[in-house]
């Protein structure tokens, strides 16, 4: 069964979050680019240069890949991309404070889209769209206790 992406009916608050990280995504993106270029590897043997980049190619792309794919999920309904986009909000933000511009500017956005997916609109929202998902699957609903 095909999944739509929910558009007419997200929150502003899970709407705003996803930019936010999708704008995460874009500046990391932005920071990795200068990592690759030739003329810094100068003078090193070309074993170390090669390892060197491949290093940093992996873990550019896992820097790139967590908040867009958050940013997608939280489109989506799913409930889970909150605790993985604050975990990579507080993980960036503890490389903050020795790092260039655009690194700081795509930690801050990450901690932006992490904080506005915590809102309640954002939180119902998830579950909600849980709710329904399990509708469609033929679940039945889990009792819940009266308080």
């Amino acid at each position: 069964m095909a999944t739509k992406l929910l558009f007419g009916q997200v929150p502003m608050s899970v709407m705003t979050g996803a930019l936010a990280l999708f704008t995460s995504a874009g500046v990391l993106l932005i920071h990795a680019v200068p990592l690759f270029h030739p003329s810094w590897y100068a003078g090193y043997p070309p074993t170390t240069v090669i390892l060197t980049i491949v290093l940093f190619a992996v873990f550019s792309v896992a820097l790139i890949l967590v908040p867009l794919l958050c940013g997608l999920f939280a489109l989506r309904g799913r409930r889970w991309f909150a605790f993985v986009a604050t975990g990579f909000a507080i993980l960036t933000m503890i490389g903050v404070f020795d790092a260039a511009a655009t690194f700081v500017a795509g930690a801050v956005a990450a901690l932006a889209g992490a904080v506005l997916l915590w809102l309640p609109s954002a939180r119902e929202f998830g579950r909600a769209a849980e709710r329904d998902r399990r509708s469609r699957r033929g679940l039945v609903e889990p009792r819940r206790t009266v308080r």
